[in-house]
């Protein structure tokens, strides 16, 4: 399948080569499509593998994940934290809320260990498998992005009255560990800054 695809994407840039200036626009987002296209189907033969090991590997044990969420991000203090999750008990999770007097910030650990948790990741994994920027309805955008060396997706959205930004940082850790990040009043610069306070890299 790979190399069919390489093969229409040739085809496509060579044709691009010759056409006039609106056919090159045209194939170029054509191009772009099955690149990405590509992408994908490179992750997702990359995902048979790690998904055998995530079903084989045990949940991360409660008190490393508690661990990992400190009393203050910054400026910003722990006001609330939870572990587990009702619905799934297979799923190891984990989040807290942070707050100072204007900002709000949730930060969400998940383990992808597990029948559940490899599911959530490997679909998370397909979204970040293509580099993408888009503009949204809610006045902000979402883009794929590079931080600390990792993949990850961030998105500005505002409220209807354009008052209250709304920001969001994800990432995947170790091919494993997704990690979330939601702000309320915070910029996106400053999202990153807590991301990289986190001791992620303690995640195995």
């Amino acid at each position: 399948m790979n190399t069919k695809l390489l093969s229409i994407i040739a085809c496509l840039a060579l044709l691009y080569s010759c056409g006039n200036s609106k056919e090159k626009s045209d194939l170029n987002k054509a191009i772009d499509g099955f690149s990405n296209l590509k992408k994908i189907a490179d992750e997702a033969e990359k995902m048979e593998e790690e998904t055998d090991k995530l079903l084989k590997t045990p949940l991360i044990s409660k008190e490393l994940l508690k661990n990992l969420f400190p009393e203050s991000l910054i400026d910003l203090r722990r006001t609330e934290f939870s572990i587990g999750n009702a619905i799934f008990p297979d799923l190891a999770t984990a989040d807290a809320t942070y707050k100072n007097e204007n900002e709000r910030i949730k930060v969400t650990i998940l383990d992808g260990a597990g029948e559940t948790g490899s599911a959530l990741i490997n679909m998370q994994k397909l979204n970040m498998a293509v580099d993408f920027e888009k503009e949204n309805d809610r006045g902000g955008y979402s883009k794929s992005i590079n931080i600390n060396g990792l993949k990850a997706i961030e998105e500005v959205m505002k409220d209807n009255y354009g008052n209250i930004e709304f920001t969001e940082l994800k990432t995947i850790v170790n091919n494993r560990f997704l990690i979330t990040l939601e702000g309320k009043n915070v910029s996106i610069k400053k999202l990153k800054e807590i991301f990289s306070t986190l001791k992620v890299n303690t995640l195995k």
